[in-house]
């Protein structure tokens, strides 16, 4: 079985290096979310490359897309003692979290949007949020929830974590734009039987982009 280069733990590699190394098992998925790790200077923009790659700005998530999103808030938890809850119990909590998502008022210094691509169990999600500190760094996060067969934990691995399997992280830092991706893979038939539901996520990405403001300025001025 081929192993993962960052698997468990932090790496410093360039960016696609890193990517294709978290995302070995779904090679596709480093492109759809690689236009999380460009320096915008507006959410639009990131709205703009991620539509490049499939996705759709949506004012408000339906049941299959904001069903799948609440995974890339559950994952953290699985193979934890959840802070001594259940696991139906963290799905709840986390579903109320994503019905907020699209009640969000945006605002100079912090913005939020959220896309879909695909139809019904193969639909998937993410949502983007961009803030601006008071020390004017800017940082751009996006969590995406996929559903691509191909990237499921094989059954049976993740028995010890809850039907996940280890967390992958990889970390970049050039010319003082940091790139971080966290990628967990699901083991959705474990999930449905747990929950008595059907899960359908495979694995989730969560990508973390910062930058100084003053970046995009000088950029524009060359």
């Amino acid at each position: 079985m081929a192993t993962n280069a960052c698997r468990g733990r932090w790496t410093a590699a360039p960016l696609g290096a890193a990517l294709l190394a978290c995302l070995s098992a779904a090679p596709a998925a480093a492109d759809a979310v690689s236009g999380c790790l460009v320096p915008a200077g507006d959410l639009s923009e990131t709205v703009g490359f991620l539509g490049a790659e499939g996705w759709t700005r949506v004012d408000a998530l339906g049941d299959p897309a904001a069903e799948a999103l609440i995974w890339t808030y559950v994952a953290a938890y699985l193979g934890t003692d959840m802070g001594g809850a259940s696991l139906p119990e963290i799905v709840a909590l986390q579903r109320r979290t994503v019905a907020g998502l699209g009640r969000k008022v945006d605002s100079p210094a912090s913005q939020t949007e959220l896309m879909t691509r695909g139809t019904g169990a193969a639909t998937e999600a993410m949502v983007a949020t961009r803030v601006v500190g008071t020390d004017d760094l800017v940082e751009i996060t996006c969590r995406f929830a996929f559903t691509d067969p191909a990237a499921a934990l094989p059954e049976g691995e993740g028995a010890g974590r809850d039907g996940a399997g280890e967390p992958q992280m990889s970390y970049t830092r050039e010319d003082g734009v940091g790139r971080s991706t966290l990628a967990i893979a699901l083991d959705p038939r474990y999930l449905s039987r747990a929950l008595d539901a059907d899960v359908s996520v495979t694995h989730v990405v969560e990508t973390t982009l910062s930058f100084p403001a003053s970046q995009l300025s000088e950029g524009a001025s060359r």
